[in-house]
């Protein structure tokens, strides 16, 4: 007499009920460690993926980054250093699209473009 490893319906269904693995077409109920693992897995990976309004404000500081690049042509055209004010705008706008700064809501203030631009 041969043994199956067809489970039943009424198997299956009691299994895919709760957390499972299917391991080559044989559903199996997850451990009660292995479920922690999963919960502790997927809050470290949530933790880390970015939420859409930090994915919308990496947009926008790119989008501004871009712009500021004039003004940068436009003191180097000049012959004269870039001011403070830009140095420090154009890093905090880097810090939000290397994910470095992860508080901020909004993009900073732009300074002022200098005169003549």
């Amino acid at each position: 007499m041969g043994y199956s490893i067809m489970q039943t319906e009424t198997e299956i269904a009691a299994i895919t009920a709760g957390p499972n693995k299917n391991i080559n077409g044989i559903f199996i109920a997850l451990t009660q460690n292995e479920i922690a693992e999963i919960a502790a897995f997927d809050a470290a990976y949530q933790e880390k993926v970015p939420t859409m309004n930090q994915q919308r404000l990496v947009g926008k500081a790119s989008s501004a980054l871009k712009d500021s690049n004039n003004v940068v042509l436009f003191f180097f055209g000049a012959a004269t250093p870039v001011t403070k004010d830009w140095v420090d705008y154009r890093a905090a706008l880097s810090a939000i699209i290397s994910g470095f700064d992860t508080t901020s809501t909004s993009l900073p203030d732009a300074p002022n473009k200098p005169e003549g631009m």
